[in-house]
């Protein structure tokens, strides 16, 4: 499924670029502007998608760039286990982390900045341009990544109002139907709408589902909290200067 946005060349799995422009401010550098749908993944998937990470670098050694990766493999070999043991516990704290009770549809627009250099590199690449869009050394540079829009989707995929959504998007607030994130300006989110909203209701599932991507951030949210909880708790110790059986302090 494609939408016609003014300015924009479209792209398999609902890809658009920015087209050509004679504004030297974005000379080497175009928007790229991501569209999906997605289902919040639930506490029995995130945990069973770290225990399979896990299980896969116990066999071949975690390895890889991603952010998730490097968490994974940051992780003190007793919480791995209770991920790979699929403990109660470990269970619980994925739903207390990622709140299990949203399990609703979304449609979900991530826009940013690219230099044309990465977009000759990677392509048109679905996958890789999130991994740029992504990419730290770019957000440090004020490009990739710089704002989102999720909207909450009804039974059969039915819109909240156009005109509760254009007063959350002027006032830039979230409302229970709408969450935007980062800086943006409303022109530049106002002609995905038009058209989503132009859109019959029966192309709304044809959109590219992103639900593999969300699983991915759901988990890496759960593995980040994992690793701030432990070293929370190993700072503590530090300070009681408490010993605890199989846990050895540096120096020791």
């Amino acid at each position: 499924m494609a939408f016609r946005i003014p300015g924009y060349r479209t792209y398999e799995q609902d890809v658009y670029i920015q087209r050509e422009t004679d504004d030297d401010s974005w000379k080497g550098v175009k928007k790229v502007v991501l569209l999906g749908i997605s289902s919040s993944p639930s506490a029995e998937e995130v945990q069973d998608f770290l225990r399979k990470k896990l299980c896969e670098g116990l066999r071949k050694g975690i390895s890889g760039e991603g952010k998730l990766e490097q968490c994974l493999a940051d992780l003190p070999p007793r919480i791995k286990k209770d991920i790979v043991s699929g403990c109660e516990g470990n269970l619980e704290y994925v739903r207390e982390e990622i709140g299990e009770f949203n399990r609703f549809r979304y449609f979900q627009m991530t826009g940013g900045y690219l230099p044309e250099a990465t977009l000759e590199e990677v392509g048109y690449n679905r996958r890789a341009l999130e991994i740029s869009l992504d990419s730290e050394k770019l957000i440090d540079t004020e490009l990739g990544k710089t704002w989102g829009v999720t909207i909450t989707l009804g039974r059969n995929f039915s819109l909240p109002s156009y005109f509760l959504i254009q007063q959350r998007l002027k006032q830039r607030m979230d409302s229970p139907s709408v969450h935007f994130e980062g800086e943006f300006h409303p022109r530049e989110i106002s002609p995905f709408l038009n058209a989503l909203y132009r859109s019959k209701k029966s192309r709304l599932p044809l959109l590219h589902n992103i639900c593999d991507s969300l699983l991915m951030e759901r988990s890496y949210q759960v593995v980040l909290a994992l690793l701030e909880d432990d070293f929370q708790t190993r700072a503590d110790l530090d300070e009681m200067e408490v010993d605890i059986p199989g846990m050895v302090k540096e120096g020791h």
